[in-house]
């Protein structure tokens, strides 16, 4: 029994254990992955569009929202999510990368990319929605 023990000691003195993530360096991700700038920006979109979906709201109630939204506050709630999934290791890493001239370039661009995928998105998503219109239009005109 003595001898398992030493055994299993000793196993378990070689394998190390993940550091979990500083909140300082998810929170030096989040700012150069433009992460904590995404808040603001979602906030305005989502603004927008609850304007067009009701427009009896005043514009000064939508102002006051936008006055209320702080990127820090946002970025401290979301922090134990990375912490949850990388550790300080992945995160140190990741800043590596993202402050290089690839990362800074992937950064940069990240907002084009993601628009462009959009349209392209919406204009597959209208031709699977024009393909199964006129599958069911044949199939209910047939009958």
């Amino acid at each position: 029994m003595f001898k398992k023990s030493i055994i299993i000691l000793s196993v378990l003195s070689t394998i190390s254990f993940a550091e979990p993530a500083e909140d300082a360096n998810v929170k030096r991700l989040m700012e150069i992955t433009g992460a904590k700038d995404m808040s603001m920006l979602f906030m305005k979109q989502l603004s927008s569009y609850f304007k067009k979906m009701d427009p009896s709201v005043p514009n000064e109630f939508w102002d006051d929202v936008l006055k209320e939204v702080d990127s820090d506050e946002i970025v401290t709630k979301i922090i134990p999510v990375y912490k949850k999934y990388f550790s300080n290791e992945d995160i140190l890493r990741a800043i590596e990368f993202y402050e290089s001239d690839s990362g800074k370039k992937f950064v940069s661009n990240q907002g084009k990319v993601f628009n462009e995928s959009r349209i392209i998105g919406e204009k597959w998503g209208e031709e699977i929605g024009l393909k199964v219109l006129k599958k069911y239009k044949e199939k209910y005109e047939n009958k």
